[in-house]
């Protein structure tokens, strides 16, 4: 993992550009102001989860036996923000195509919400790999649960954010 003075927030705005995408996606059957305030909520909602969730990966990475300092925790969940971003920036055409075209509200919220999901676990997938890496399965039921928190908080807020 290359780190470097800024890396990590070079990685991490890759990250935040990739969920911003995919909140414009959603507002664009809406109109301008919708666009533009789905593109600020979105990546909002899933950097405060990720942010709020940051402490308790730290003490969960070192009840794993990973030696790793805060820094290592930040960069890898830096590369994971960036995996998941980097997949909703290549999903953004066909999903901005589909939420236009799509029938009924109903439809479109589950394809917006698979989406997400799909680009949250690529993103949990690639922060184990980096930070467990050969301890993967001795950690494996705790980073689950953290993930479940996670994901259930970032739902939960983005449920708040977007309405």
């Amino acid at each position: 993992m290359k780190t470097g003075s800024f890396q990590e927030v070079e990685d991490a705005l890759q990250g935040v550009a990739g969920w911003s995408a995919a909140g414009a996606c959603l507002g664009l059957p809406l109109g301008t102001l919708p666009l533009l305030e789905r593109a600020l909520q979105v990546p909002a909602a899933a950097l405060g989860a990720t942010v709020l969730m940051l402490p308790a990966l730290y003490i969960g990475s070192a009840l794993c036996g990973v030696q790793s300092g805060l820094r290592q925790v930040v960069a890898s969940t830096a590369l994971a923000l960036r995996a998941s971003g980097v997949f909703l920036l290549g999903l953004a055409p066909a999903l901005a195509f589909l939420l236009v075209t799509i029938q009924g509200p109903a439809a479109a919220g589950i394809l917006f919400n698979g989406a997400l999901l799909l680009a949250a676990v690529l993103g949990l997938r690639r922060l184990h790999a980096v930070l467990l890496g050969e301890r993967a399965e001795s950690g494996l039921l705790l980073f689950g649960a953290w993930c479940a928190v996670l994901v259930g908080l970032g739902g939960t807020m983005l449920a708040h954010v977007v309405g």
